[in-house]
């Protein structure tokens, strides 16, 4: 079953988010890029109300800024957290530092592999050399989503075909696989097909831009539309 994921960046927003039924919530800063770290007085908050049922994932950034705090602050009840790579691609030990970064977390705590579907754009490594390490380094989900949310959304990018083979290829290594990239309805519509197991939205539930509040009636419906 394919899940939904909600990035959130207030205990507003995750309340709202976890009312309409959705269990995969992620706290991100999105002003700050597709990755942007929120604060972690945010981070704190939401993970004091997070319950057993949800599913939480923090974004940390880009590898290869300056850390907001210190990974060993990570919630506890964190799931998943994940750096992206962009400027890594001409950085030789960047997968040395990402474990590196990894292992400053709480151990509970697992990793996304991060590829950008815009990896030019990023300059960021490409998709099999984030596969790769993200097997190595028992990463257990790949998340593929766009860098620069300017020059369209993920499959303005990438063709159906090309997404099942990095999909498939990620699921051999033992992964399981996140679409975003400023997806809506329609590209949700055309993903569905695919092996991902997770779709990531922002935008789509927004009224507005991403930056903007989330829109309680979106979220609902697409969660309902999913789960049909």
């Amino acid at each position: 079953m394919t899940q939904l994921l909600v990035s959130v960046r207030s205990v507003e927003e995750f309340q709202l988010v976890a009312d309409a039924g959705v269990r995969y919530i992620d706290i991100k800063e999105p002003r700050l890029g597709s990755l942007g770290a929120a604060s972690l007085d945010v981070i704190s908050g939401i993970a004091a109300v997070v319950q057993p049922k949800h599913h939480l994932s923090i974004a940390l950034g880009e590898l290869l800024d300056a850390p907001m705090f210190d990974p060993q602050q990570v919630p506890p009840r964190t799931n998943l957290v994940k750096w992206g790579l962009s400027e890594c691609a001409s950085r030789p030990n960047w997968q040395t530092e990402l474990r590196d970064r990894m292992a400053s977390l709480p151990p509970q705590v697992g990793v996304v592999a991060v590829a950008y579907a815009d990896w030019k754009t990023a300059r960021a490594p490409q998709f099999e050399a984030v596969v790769e390490a993200g097997q190595e380094l028992q990463c257990e989900v790949l998340l593929i989503d766009t860098f620069c949310k300017r020059h369209g959304n993920l499959l303005q990018h990438l063709t159906l075909a090309d997404l099942d083979r990095v999909i498939e290829t990620a699921r051999a290594a033992g992964m399981k696989v996140a679409l975003a990239g400023s997806l809506d309805h329609t590209a949700i519509a055309q993903l569905r097909n695919t092996r991902a197991g997770i779709f990531a939205v922002r935008t789509a539930v927004c009224q507005g831009a991403r930056s903007g509040e989330l829109n309680p009636h979106a979220v609902r419906e697409l969660a309902s539309s999913l789960s049909l």
